[in-house]
């Protein structure tokens, strides 16, 4: 099997890491990155959760492609939904080459069916990142299934979640320091559920928090609270603003010159760690990154679906979303060690076995192998 890869410019969550997973199982001969993408070749534009690959497409030229095209060397092409990702596909359909099957990898953040994508390409497989259909009652499932997909049933059946997933070469190796953190988590302000937590983490006088939350330049302060009230009275009056006790810089997944690494090293230094719900609805690479680490992950119940997701206390520790559990199951944990171990080495097997990006590439595989 090959694949015509089509790349966007800017780093992608979904579709660098199926990349890579597709990379490690096909080969990168088999997985045709066009335009060539300088994230997974060029040391100097690497990113922390996508390794890279020793060989490059870069030969790959548009006559390249064509040619590839016409003698039918592909076996599909995959994209995602994207102005420049789809000028590149635009190009290669007004050549007049045959198309093999085309693939849609929709990891925007949100549960929209993008219908306008389907009347204007022949896509026959659709891969969603926030796909939540299965998540509630069956009620509103059925009227959520058949408001988004226009009573179609036939695309329904040919829609499939894809949540994100861990590279484990991304990992770095672990510190040989003792975890004197008992609890932590380091994030950016995106959600309001992010703040009320980190607020009621802080405030717990059982055990030792470490982190905070952090605004991006172009992140407006009031997101930094979580009531909704506060919020709303911050974004409408900011001169009365309070700043949180919790806000804190952002820590680099990326290895300094000496070879330290903040983010990671935290993960490694905790007892337990947190991972929240961002913007989306999908759990962020965090949610992997904390079981790679072996470290027990905490975290909210997920608003999406994962398949083969971990189980609550087998392979890691959910809390109720209204928050009135969280420190109680924290400081459970903490006390209980032979049992936070188990946890974090059954979870660790979990995320190997499904949650890797090249188990992402397997899954997406089999289902190719069967629908196309």
């Amino acid at each position: 099997m090959k694949i015509l890869f089509i790349t966007l410019p800017e780093y992608d969550h979904q579709t660098d890491q199926m990349y890579t997973g597709l990379c490690s199982i096909l080969g990168t001969h088999n997985v045709v990155d066009f335009p060539p993408k300088s994230t997974y070749h060029d040391p100097s534009k690497k990113v922390w959760f996508v390794p890279q690959s020793l060989s490059s497409s870069s030969s790959s030229s548009k006559e390249d492609i064509l040619e590839g095209l016409c003698q039918h060397q592909f076996s599909c092409i995959c994209f995602a939904p994207r102005p420049v990702a789809l000028t590149t596909l635009d190009f290669l359909q007004k050549s007049k080459a045959p198309l093999p099957p085309l693939i849609l990898f929709d990891g925007e953040e949100d549960t929209r069916i993008r219908h306008e994508l389907l009347a204007r390409y022949p896509i026959r497989l659709y891969f969603k990142r926030d796909y939540a259909w299965g998540t509630r009652n069956r009620v509103w499932d059925f009227i959520d299934a058949a408001r988004s997909f226009h009573w179609d049933r036939s695309l329904f059946n040919h829609t499939y979640p894809l949540p994100l997933g861990v590279a484990l070469q991304t990992i770095p190796p672990p510190p040989n320091v003792e975890r004197t953190i008992d609890i932590s988590y380091t994030g950016r302000s995106s959600h309001p559920c992010r703040p009320k937590v980190v607020a009621k983490l802080k405030q717990a006088a059982t055990f030792q928090f470490d982190g905070g939350l952090y605004r991006d330049p172009d992140d407006q302060p009031y997101k930094m609270k979580g009531p909704w009230m506060e919020r709303l009275r911050d974004k409408h009056f900011p001169s009365t603003a309070t700043p949180p006790n919790y806000e804190v810089s952002r820590l680099s997944p990326d290895a300094d010159g000496q070879g330290n690494n903040p983010y990671f090293n935290q993960i490694f230094q905790s007892k337990i760690a947190v991972s929240l719900r961002g913007g989306g609805l999908t759990p962020p690479i965090r949610y992997y990154e904390i079981v790679a680490c072996k470290t027990l992950l905490l975290s909210d119940i997920p608003y999406s679906i994962i398949p083969n997701n971990f189980i609550n206390k087998v392979h890691a520790i959910f809390f109720k979303r209204n928050l009135t559990d969280l420190v109680e199951l924290a400081e459970y944990y903490l006390r209980h060690d032979a049992e936070r171990q188990e946890i974090i080495e059954q979870g660790y097997q979990h995320l190997v076995n499904y949650h890797t990006c090249e188990k992402r590439a397997e899954y997406f595989l089999d289902i190719c192998r069967k629908a196309l």
